[in-house]
């Protein structure tokens, strides 16, 4: 009787094991290619599962590293965990591989922004700007343009230049207006700039 048990458990350990082959080509099938790998990526992205997300764009990264989505993706996942320095990396790759990419220049902005290179973050800002009036972030619609202009106007008034923060802030904001040549006007632009990082 032992010797069935035994030869029962050895056949089923078998098939455990072929069945789990399987499994795994199939999802080589399912997610074999930078593309599908990317795509569900995002989808975990999208329910805020950015631990995951990192590796599906990783395994895209590693099957393709020409696939800037991947690299856009992977930017934005460690940018969400606020790993600022893997985010500022892989998106600064993603703008490489593709300039034109709005989603991956915003990306950098913010990382930008948050390693204290503000000019650089306006600047980067200002080329989504030149491309489109409508832009959002695909992935997270409440992400958007006026997201791009509150970063530039803070951008410009932690580098000194009160006179441009001011005129931006008002395309915007047309009613708010204050003496930048004071130091209550000073922070008084300061002030209305935080209510707006805030909405």
């Amino acid at each position: 009787m032992r010797k069935y048990l035994v030869l029962f458990l050895t056949v089923a350990t078998i098939l455990f094991q072929i069945n789990g082959c399987k499994d795994e080509d199939e999802q080589k099938q399912i997610f074999g290619n930078p593309v599908e790998l990317t795509e569900y990526g995002w989808e975990l992205f999208e329910v805020s599962d950015y631990q995951n997300a990192v590796r599906y764009f990783s395994d895209a990264i590693a099957a393709d590293r020409s696939y800037s989505d991947a690299w856009t993706g992977l930017g934005w996942s460690y940018l969400r965990q606020a790993n600022i320095v893997q985010a500022y990396e892989n998106l600064s790759e993603a703008v490489r591989l593709s300039p034109n990419s709005n989603d991956a220049q915003a990306g950098l902005a913010f990382c930008q922004f948050s390693r204290g290179e503000y000019v650089q973050a306006d600047s980067s800002a200002q080329h989504i700007l030149n491309r489109s009036t409508i832009w959002q972030f695909t992935r997270d619609r409440s992400i958007e343009l006026l997201d791009l202009k509150v970063l530039q106007v803070s951008a410009r008034y932690l580098t000194g230049n009160f006179v441009s923060a001011l005129a931006l802030l008002r395309t915007f904001d047309p009613d708010f207006n204050c003496d930048i040549n004071t130091p209550e006007g000073l922070a008084e632009l300061s002030n209305r700039i935080e209510m707006w990082s805030r909405r």
